[in-house]
């Protein structure tokens, strides 16, 4: 695998109310996940993913959407309303926010969590049932913080968690894992 094959999601908060120090780091995690050459997937949404897919585009990284609305007409008027042209893709599912996030799971290689909600939760949760490493940026709050206990009441597998305060450096030890794997 090489890095052009990997593809990242990056899940966290979509609120319009996010500490700077976070944005910012996504950003890095954004602009690191192209400086590397893979895919940046997040969920067409708001905050933190969207600070990411600025992040990617800031050095001509490629970027996914993976959208809750079934059109640009739909994902405007009952999701989010960011500009899909940030997006080198947007793949229209039409299923809704939680549906959305487990398609966008099974489509990626691995996921980062910067703080985050339910959604966050449920991309957490996805990527530990169907076993893809999950870079947590430590500190960040909300659902990423719940990590452990998320991995505890896991019946079926534990997730593989990459924990890093670092932005650049998560994205580095994230895909060397990934390729480290690929070897095996």
């Amino acid at each position: 695998m090489t890095n052009l094959n990997i593809s990242i999601a990056v899940c966290g908060s979509a609120s319009a109310q996010l500490p700077q120090t976070f944005e910012t780091k996504a950003w890095s995690i954004g602009k690191a996940i192209a400086e590397q050459g893979a895919t940046l997937f997040t969920g067409a949404t708001a905050g933190f993913p969207l600070a990411a897919v600025r992040g990617c585009n800031s050095v001509g990284g490629r970027s996914v959407g993976i959208a809750p609305g079934e059109s640009a007409e739909d994902q405007f008027n009952r999701f989010e309303k960011i500009d899909l042209n940030l997006l080198s893709h947007v793949i229209f599912t039409g299923v809704g926010y939680k549906m959305r996030d487990i398609v966008m799971i099974r489509s990626v290689d691995a996921i980062i969590a910067i703080g985050g909600g339910v959604g966050t939760l449920v991309e957490i949760s996805t990527a530990i049932d169907i076993r893809k490493p999950i870079g947590i940026l430590q500190g960040s709050g909300g659902a990423s913080e719940l990590y452990e206990q998320i991995n505890e009441i896991s019946h079926r597998n534990k997730g593989v968690f990459i924990i890093e305060k670092n932005p650049e450096k998560l994205v580095k030890k994230l895909i060397s894992y990934l390729s480290e794997q690929n070897k095996k």
